[in-house]
């Protein structure tokens, strides 16, 4: 299971640094902030102090870019301690990730320092009852009679959206409403006029990573508040979903990583009729069929990472959409799996596993549901008519 050999030497140096943040201070959190749903500020800082938000700016703004490949490699290492935390800083490097690929020159300058040295980000782009497609969008960028824009309307389920410095929010010039091409993508500061922020929700897994509806409210922007040019928001979405997807697929890939290391220790350690857990047949095959889901969902990973990375300019959608349904569904059945073999210790609140498999499920629902993914996936068999 160690693929790391592939990482050069400061990108190994961020993951062994990054592993022992984990084991120190991030994992032992990991249950307190779940069941009291608070935001992992310490965890936060801790990532500061090591500086891992560089991994994803470019050098002209401070920072130490890696691979691709790495990156997917260090959200699996932090959800393996907690995956609310590494949802934070997910969602913070996809933004990133937008600006640095579509933003002008003053617009980087002006924020990729800012996320260098720690600060949070957001793409908000859902909308009611989970609508995420671009032609649902009902948020509009409408001309200021003065000059500029208003941005008028409601986005939901906003991860880190009331703790993001900058949030990349998607709109529809409405002339013609639905239209795609007048998907536009804009960047907000925090204290934007206008920007309210609505109360967190209460969520089955993933308790400390925030989520929120947010409201906008006549926001009045300027031209340069534009991420690349007015109606060319769909070529910045799918920029980002391109990431997303196999990002999550790494969150996936870390709880159920997890579960597996803490099924492993607690069946070696429990006893029932005068023998280990794991002595029995029955669930030995359980822990074969549980490493040969996470062997090949990890080993998938890493190449998509590297195809993303050596051919940039390629389409890898339906790669990873396929990294999206091996990952995430092999965390719901392992996660299960850790449940029943640590039978009602297991199923208790404030067990480990019983954490990791909430968290679990969400990665089959976020970055559109797996049954999007297989859709997509069947789809491209079809003969052109």
């Amino acid at each position: 299971m160690d693929l790391d050999g592939q990482f050069d030497e400061v990108e190994q140096e961020f993951v062994t640094q990054l592993r022992r943040v984990v084991d120190r201070e991030i994992a032992p959190r990991a249950e307190t902030i779940d069941r009291d749903a608070s935001f992992p500020w310490d965890n936060v800082r801790a990532l500061n102090e090591l500086g891992i938000n560089g991994v994803f700016i470019p050098r002209e703004y401070g920072g130490t870019p890696t691979s691709y490949r790495c990156i997917l490699r260090l959200v699996e290492e932090l959800s393996r301690g907690c995956a609310a935390t590494a949802n934070t800083w997910t969602n913070t490097y996809l933004t990133a990730h937008a600006i640095t690929s579509f933003g002008t020159s003053e617009q980087m300058a002006r924020i990729l320092p800012r996320i260098n040295t720690g600060g949070l980000a957001a793409v908000a782009f859902a909308e009611s009852a989970g609508v995420a497609d671009d032609v649902s969008s009902s948020t509009t960028l409408t001309p200021h009679p003065k000059g500029g824009w208003l941005l008028r309307g409601e986005k939901r389920f906003i991860t880190n959206g009331d703790v993001a410095e900058v949030i990349v929010a998607f709109a529809n010039i409405p002339e013609p409403v639905g239209d795609r091409k007048h998907l536009t993508a804009v960047i907000l500061e925090r204290d934007t006029p206008g920007l309210v922020i609505g109360p967190a929700e209460t969520k089955l897994g993933y308790r400390a990573s925030s989520t929120v509806s947010l409201f906008f409210d006549d926001c009045a922007l300027t031209t340069a508040d534009i991420l690349g040019v007015e109606g060319a928001g769909y070529p910045i979405l799918r920029r980002i979903h391109a990431k997303s997807r196999p990002c999550l697929s790494a969150q996936a890939i870390g709880i159920a990583g997890a579960a597996f290391d803490e099924a492993v220790r607690s069946t070696n350690d429990r006893q029932i009729f005068g023998q280990r857990v794991l002595d029995f047949q029955g669930v030995q095959f359980m822990f074969a069929d549980m490493i040969s889901k996470l062997a090949l969902a990890r080993s998938w990973m890493l190449y998509v990472g590297r195809l993303i990375d050596e051919y940039p300019a390629e389409n890898h959608e339906l790669e990873g959409s396929i990294l999206k349904i091996a990952a995430s569904d092999a965390a719901m059945s392992i996660t299960t799996d850790a449940v029943q073999v640590n039978g009602g210790a297991g199923y208790m609140a404030g067990a480990t596993v019983e954490r990791l498999y909430r968290d679990a499920k969400l990665t089959q629902m976020l970055e559109d549901a797996n049954e999007w993914d297989r859709a997509r996936i069947g789809s491209s068999f079809l003969n052109a008519p």
